[in-house]
């Protein structure tokens, strides 16, 4: 589906929605997250008691077969070893390090079925980052994780120490 709350053709890529017997009628306690997440059935799918459409942040399109193919994530939340995790927080907390200009962590494989978190970072202009101070910084998020840290070296400026592009976490290499 795409908003305005819209089916797609078969092929076109847009956001999973899932609705039926098994989906809960909303979010306990969060009346404003229920109603963003939980939509009014505009397909009028059978077997649907709750007449709502839980919309999953998840992006993904209808094969040739009628299958649900998933193609990762609209936002960029992660699940890696049964928790969820927002990369947009890893970056926050990695920006709270003085010498980092920019930053954009991700998951990469090094083995099947072994993801880990990797963050790719860039310094400050003419600065060297610390990875004492590095380690103490993040120590709060990665604690349950293995994560690898990726220097991604800039070339151009902004002239006020900070790098011309932000990085791009999807053509970034995969660390190895």
């Amino acid at each position: 589906m795409t908003p305005p709350d819209e089916a797609l053709a078969r092929g076109e890529t847009g956001e999973i929605g899932i609705g039926g017997i098994g989906v809960a009628e909303g979010y306990f306690n969060r009346p404003e997250l229920t109603a963003a997440r939980f939509i009014e059935d505009f397909l009028a799918l059978p077997n649907n008691p709750s007449g709502r459409i839980y919309r999953t942040g998840d992006l993904g399109r209808i094969n040739e077969d009628g299958e649900i193919e998933f193609l990762g994530r609209i936002d960029t939340q992660i699940k890696l070893r049964g928790h969820r995790i927002e990369l947009t927080e890893i970056e926050s907390v990695f920006l709270e390090i003085p010498e980092i200009a920019q930053v954009a962590a991700t998951t990469f494989e090094p083995a099947p079925g072994a993801p880990e978190l990797v963050a790719y970072y860039s310094v400050k202009h003419g600065l060297a980052a610390r990875a004492g101070t590095m380690s103490v910084s993040i120590a709060a998020t990665a604690w349950i994780f293995r994560m690898r840290f990726a220097p991604v070296p800039t070339s151009s400026s902004t002239g006020q120490g900070q790098p011309a592009v932000r990085p791009d976490r999807w053509i970034l290499p995969r660390c190895g």
